[in-house]
C-alpha cells in the first residue's frame, strides 16, 4: 500500500513531486524528467537528449549546468 505524503507536498499520477509546502513547484515530461521546477519566482528549464541524459539547465537565458 501506498504511504500518504506529508501534508504541503502534492505528487501527480506517477508519483512525481509536484508542489512542496516552501512553495517550490516542478513539472516533467512523459518520460517523468523533471522540465521545469520553480520557487520564489525563479524558473528553471531542463533539456535532455534521446538517452534521458540532462542536457542543460538554464534559468531565462542563463546556463546553469
Amino acid at each position: 500500500s501506498r504511504v500518504a505524503p506529508a501534508s504541503g507536498y502534492t505528487f501527480d499520477a506517477s508519483s512525481n513531486l509536484t508542489t512542496t509546502s516552501t512553495g517550490a513547484s516542478a513539472t516533467y515530461d512523459n518520460a517523468d524528467e523533471l522540465t521545469t521546477s520553480a520557487l520564489s519566482g525563479t524558473t528553471t528549464n531542463y533539456t535532455y537528449n534521446a538517452d534521458g541524459q540532462r542536457l542543460a539547465a538554464t534559468q531565462g537565458s542563463t546556463t546553469l549546468a
